[in-house]
């Protein structure tokens, strides 16, 4: 940890600005479930010791049945969950709200917290469990061992909870992920420092407790007093890094105003026109048609009328899918074929034409392209992340002619690219600098110019940006697919000129946009987290929220 912020690679001050929201969620959801699974423990405990022969048959019976549930994978109980909770009745309630979650925790922790009341209480002699059993229960009699119950179940389904993966990718309701998603998303995205703070964090607060446990607990410190110190350290260390330098976590974006939408195209699914997290989409307002891929490798086209007209799959796709496409000036589809390092070009009916490239970071090969776009002059730009991070130019012909950006955090780097778009005047190119957290700005002849934003929810700033067009006027339209929302900013200086969306299910808001376009007066959003391209008519200059400052580096 120390090497790395020497270095410079690792910024806790944007980690905190982005995933603070999310830690602070994940440390509060795993207080709540080891309050309850140390309550649940006690409870059986008690059981075990004080009751008569039929209790004790029916505590073990259900502490060996809980053990056998907290044994189940994590898809399994996932999936029960999602069955009890998430109905018409219940899901509002329980399944929207995160309660789900806290259940989900509850279930594969408890037993946890079951196991080692069983342990305590095998530590018991014979002769000490039966007098217990004849005598009416007094909490001095176990007060040592109901504490050591209590304490190390408590901290041991605290760290289970604030580790788990599995139920939050599952269960969290848009908007309100937990580290878990944070630190998937980092480790796909090729972002160590992120990695390394989360698992540091864990790990630390892993040897703490463990040290607390240690030392307090042999010395009798089994008091009242001693278990605010536990919980109070268990509590402030996972805080203290949370807040935003305003004092508070930083939340997912609510602009007040929804995204403009009259239709609604798609739904997950697998037939035609429906789709499963779509990563792309390509307007040709030449045709009146756009096109879509998502995760099954099945580009769709459909008419600005939101009908499906055709689809088509990838050659291949067991490897990955693609995450990019784009619709040349001559209205073929260039289709960023990602985990297959290479670009594919279709006719509009699907028929492939072309294909170029192959893996490797030297002049033409790619590592994960994942966006192209097109110069006047017949030149094309070709976004990559990975190992290269970086855009590369080529001829109409195909010739390579030069490598624009590199990998890195500072001037002229690069940390997954994944739009870029071209002036109007064609002498500048907008990158979507998504891990970046800013739009980088080149000259097309690849000296960097400028970057526009920050890591941030405030107007100007930027959380994972990654649909990216040049709007007639010259202004930025940006869709954040970690901010839940689409901005549009200034291209010289990255202020913010509107904001629209917001977390949630309903038409106008939006989850994870991977993809945003403008054509005939109509703003298209892929909606990839609810599987939908959101449409609706579109007037920037009578809609936009107020006009602020962004932050600007020349």
């Amino acid at each position: 940890l120390s090497a790395g912020m020497a270095s410079g690679d690792l910024d806790l001050t944007v980690f905190s600005r982005l995933h603070g929201a999310a830690s602070l969620r994940s440390v509060t959801n795993a207080l709540f479930t080891a309050i309850l699974c140390a309550g649940l423990g006690a409870g059986m405990f008690i059981l075990l010791g004080f009751g008569g022969s039929r209790l004790r048959i029916i505590a073990c019976l259900l502490s060996w049945f809980w053990i056998a549930s907290s044994l189940l994978p994590g898809t399994i109980i996932a999936a029960a969950v999602t069955r009890i909770f998430n109905g018409p009745l219940l899901g509002p309630v329980f399944y929207d709200t995160g309660w789900a979650l806290a259940f989900a925790h509850f279930a594969a922790a408890g037993g946890i917290a079951v196991l080692i009341a069983l342990l305590v209480s095998l530590m018991d002699t014979r002769t000490m469990t039966m007098v217990r059993a004849l005598d009416a229960f007094r909490i001095e009699s176990c007060r040592p061992q109901l504490l050591v119950v209590l304490v190390i179940g408590f901290l041991s389904t605290l760290l289970f909870t604030l580790g788990d993966l599995i139920l939050g990718a599952r269960l969290a309701p848009p908007g309100m992920e937990g580290i878990g998603g944070s630190l998937l998303n980092a480790m796909h995205y090729q972002r160590p420092d992120t990695v390394v703070v989360v698992l540091g964090a864990l790990v630390g607060l892993a040897v703490v407790l463990a040290g607390v446990c240690g030392l307090l607990l042999p010395r009798r410190v089994q008091g009242t007093f001693g278990m605010l110190i536990l919980i109070s350290l268990v509590t402030v260390i996972p805080f203290s890094g949370c807040d935003s330098e305003h004092g508070a976590p930083l939340r997912p974006a609510d602009s007040g105003t929804s995204v403009p939408c009259e239709l609604v195209v798609g739904a997950p699914g697998r037939a035609p026109g429906l789709f499963e997290t779509p990563r792309g989409l390509a307007l040709d307002p030449a045709g009146h048609v756009f096109y879509v891929v998502d995760k099954t490798a099945r580009i769709q086209r459909f008419g600005f009328d939101g009908r499906f007209q055709h689809l088509w799959p990838m050659p291949e796709s067991q490897v990955g899918k693609p995450v990019g496409l784009s619709v040349a000036p001559d209205g073929r589809i260039y289709v960023a074929d990602t985990h297959y390092h290479r670009i594919i070009v279709f006719d509009p009916e699907g028929e492939e034409l072309q294909r170029f490239g192959s893996f490797g970071t030297g002049p033409g090969e790619f590592v994960y392209p994942t966006d192209i776009a097109f110069g006047d002059d017949g030149t094309i730009f070709i976004a990559e992340y990975g190992t290269n991070d970086r855009i590369q130019v080529f001829s109409s012909d195909g010739t390579w002619l030069r490598t624009i950006g590199r990998s890195g955090r500072g001037d002229g780097g690069l940390a997954r690219p994944q739009s870029i778009a071209l002036s109007i005047d064609g002498t500048e190119l907008f990158v979507a600098d998504s891990c970046n957290h800013r739009i980088s700005v080149f000259g097309t002849d690849g000296t960097w110019r400028r970057h526009l934003g920050s890591a941030g929810h405030d107007p100007g700033e930027f959380n994972y940006p990654y649909g990216l067009q040049v709007l007639d006027d010259g202004s930025l339209l940006v869709s954040e697919y970690g901010g839940d929302r689409i901005q549009v900013v200034a291209p010289d200086d990255g202020r913010s000129l509107g904001s629209w969306g917001g977390t949630g299910f309903i038409k106008g808001r939006v989850h994870m946009p991977w993809g945003v376009g403008a054509a005939d007066g109509r703003l298209f959003v892929l909606d990839s987290g609810n599987s939908r391209v959101q449409i609706g008519d579109w007037a920037p200059e009578s809609s936009v929220n107020p006009t602020v400052d962004g932050s600007f580096i020349d």
